[in-house]
């Protein structure tokens, strides 16, 4: 199961369960996206790009998140229309 490798469980890797389908690493950020809806729907134009470099893509920005977009000492506070998008 994808849920217990080490990167999943680390933290490292991101997943997304949608019934009984698990989705890992740019597969998982396409499903947001296209979730999400507006631009992030692009996100799942990803599809078309062959899964080994989309998994590269992700490593690569996986790794150099901090240095593209920086990294904070807190958490920014969704505002009520985010929070509207969450579950309880």
């Amino acid at each position: 199961d994808a849920l217990d490798s080490p990167a999943v469980s680390s933290g490292q890797s991101m997943a997304l369960k949608v019934g009984d389908t698990l989705y890992t690493e740019s597969d998982a950020v396409m499903q947001v996206g296209a979730r999400l809806g507006g631009l992030w729907r692009a996100l799942s134009w990803l599809r078309w790009v062959p899964r080994p470099l989309r998994n590269f893509g992700y490593t690569l920005l996986q790794k150099n998140r901090y240095r593209i977009f920086g990294k904070r000492e807190t958490c920014r506070l969704p505002t009520s229309e985010e929070r509207a998008r969450f579950m309880e």
